[in-house]
């Protein structure tokens, strides 16, 4: 969940050591100035 647009990283999770790629996966996204207010 990001809170804002400054905190967005993407929709990937990448965890390296010394450049070997551990884990890589997709992640659900929430952008909650993407939201309505109002309706939440």
């Amino acid at each position: 969940m990001y809170l804002k647009p400054t905190d967005d990283v993407g929709k990937t999770l990448t965890i390296a050591v010394d450049g070997q790629v551990l884990h890589h996966r997709s992640v659900r996204c929430i952008r909650l100035w993407e939201q309505d207010a109002q309706a939440a």
